[in-house]
């Protein structure tokens, strides 16, 4: 895993991806660095990913993954938060297109599943977005290698 910071204090994003490719376009429009990684691990495959409020509140979340991934929310911060994750794979009015929840101090989501039948590696995005004034959210998700 690594960290990529942008000077000017745009989203946070941590990757652990085996022949995968994941970025994150921020509120201000500001692309992060890509990460890249060469090894495919026969275990599941993750994919980490965090939003801070201030400065941003949503961020896109991008990463090529197999066909059906879970993903779980998770507050890290000492309030209660509004979260809100828009699947962009999805026709929007779809039953899995947006959730939201409000999550109270240090809780978590259970894993959310989302699936599309396509050719892999699935290129999946994600806005994520918070309406809360204080915010440190975290994303994971994980997959079986394909």
């Amino acid at each position: 895993s690594s960290h990529c910071h942008h000077s000017h204090s745009c989203c946070i994003i941590r990757l652990n991806l085996g022949l995968l490719i994941g970025s994150a376009i921020c509120a201000d429009g500001l692309a992060q660095k890509e990460e890249r990684s060469s090894y495919l691990s026969e275990k599941d495959t993750t994919s980490y990913y965090g939003l801070t409020n201030p400065p941003n509140n949503s961020c896109i979340w991008q990463f090529e993954a197999s066909q059906l991934i879970w993903v779980r929310i998770s507050n890290f911060n000492i309030l209660g938060v509004t979260v809100g994750l828009d699947c962009e794979n999805y026709v929007p009015g779809s039953g899995n297109y947006s959730r939201g929840w409000i999550l109270p101090p240090r809780a978590q989501t259970f894993d959310q599943r989302y699936d599309i039948f396509a050719y892999v590696p699935v290129g999946w995005k994600f806005k994520v977005y918070t309406g809360s004034s204080a915010a440190n959210i975290g994303l994971y998700a994980h997959w079986a290698a394909f």
